[in-house]
């Protein structure tokens, strides 16, 4: 048996938080996107918890590539 839950789009405020939190877990306390990064991320993903994710890995691996911070 399979079991789903299906989640809520996340809000722009609630996206920001969701993504600060395992930051603040691993002692980051700046703001790692910008408010832009975090709208367009936003729009794109539709507030999809998991797009969100894989959007966010994806821009921290090229700037870690980049050696950017």
């Amino acid at each position: 048996m399979t079991l789903g839950y299906p989640l809520r789009a996340l809000t722009r405020e609630e996206l920001a938080a969701y993504l600060q939190h395992p930051w603040q877990h691993a002692g980051i306390t700046r703001p790692v996107f910008t408010e832009e990064a975090l709208a367009a991320g936003h729009d794109w993903a539709q507030g999809i918890p998991r797009r969100l994710n894989r959007s966010a890995q994806a821009c921290l691996l090229a700037a870690y590539s980049a050696q950017q911070p």
